[in-house]
């Protein structure tokens, strides 16, 4: 009997099967990622289909926002890497792997946030260790009360902000300019977007994300100028959330101020992945990001 095995970008509806898989891997992800990661790039999210049932997925996200001020290029990013526990050990991860990158050709940078112990798989490909992110569980009520603000500093919502400066203060902490991504991300109905602005010129100085996932509630980005900013934000968009539940922060541990907060918090580390990049390391504001934006997309 001939076996057929295809590789072919995923439709929205077929989304349901990399978050559904990846809910069963313990990885927890968003209620409504689905949308926001298709469409940020709809070719980019692949299926290894066995026989006409899906047996593999991987992301392979590009993005192609150039950023002049910060004199980044274009960058892509490996995430949900998966293959259905039925088919572990076969020759579809690796031809799956492969139509990713293939995905992502001429791109100069790319991402990934690996299994520790398949950092040796991930350097067959090109990828070099850069540093650990951890994710942190914390529970519901926050302890304590959040640091006060001064006179000319204040929290609004992310869509009071003008966009272009939220692009490029996005910008400094992540890879590029992701402006199609951000514009999908804070306008997802069920995220709480805020901001923290201030100076002279009401300039942002943090930015932060908490959406619904499976379990709890995962923050993600949290980009500040300061640690007081990011416990502010952190304060803010915890507020008013259900008692018990849990939530979660994706930390750089090259940051210690934001292991620290993390640790100020009464958070614990439940697992680690390793940021790899294949190309040169991005040149971001590392002691300003105290929450990556996720494990799949960057």
């Amino acid at each position: 009997m001939t076996i057929d095995f295809e590789i072919r970008p995923l439709t929205l509806e077929e989304m349901a099967t990399p978050i559904s898989w990846a809910k069963a891997e313990g990885w927890n992800p968003g209620i409504s990622d689905k949308d926001a990661f298709w469409k940020t790039d709809p070719n980019g999210f692949l299926g290894g289909f066995l026989d006409g049932e899906p047996v593999a997925v991987i992301s392979a996200v590009r993005y192609e926002g150039f950023d002049d001020q910060h004199q980044r290029g274009n960058f892509g990013f490996i995430g949900f890497y998966i293959v259905h526990p039925d088919h572990r050990g076969k020759p579809y991860a690796v031809r799956l792997a492969r139509a990713g990158m293939a995905h992502l050709s001429g791109i100069d940078s790319i991402g990934i946030d690996g299994v520790l112990e398949r950092q040796e798989n991930y350097k067959a490909f090109g990828f070099i260790y850069a540093h650990r992110n951890g994710r942190h569980q914390g529970q519901l009520p926050l302890q304590g009360h959040a640091p006060n603000l001064n006179n000319q500093e204040s929290i609004c919502q992310a869509s009071q902000v003008d966009f272009e400066a939220l692009c490029q203060f996005d910008a400094e902490h992540f890879p590029t300019n992701r402006r199609k991504f951000l514009e999908l991300w804070i306008n997802q109905p069920d995220h709480r977007c805020l901001t923290i602005t201030g100076g002279k010129e009401n300039e942002i100085l943090a930015f932060g994300v908490i959406r619904p996932c499976f379990d709890g509630y995962k923050i993600g980005p949290l980009f500040a100028r300061q640690k007081t900013y990011a416990e502010s934000l952190i304060h803010a968009l915890c507020d008013g959330l259900p008692a018990q539940s849990s939530f979660y922060i994706d930390v750089p541990t090259n940051n210690d101020e934001a292991v620290q907060l993390t640790q100020q918090l009464g958070m614990e580390m439940v697992f680690e992945t390793a940021r790899m990049y294949r190309g040169p390391a991005p040149e971001l504001r590392t002691r300003e990001i105290f929450g990556i934006t996720t494990f799949e997309l960057g």
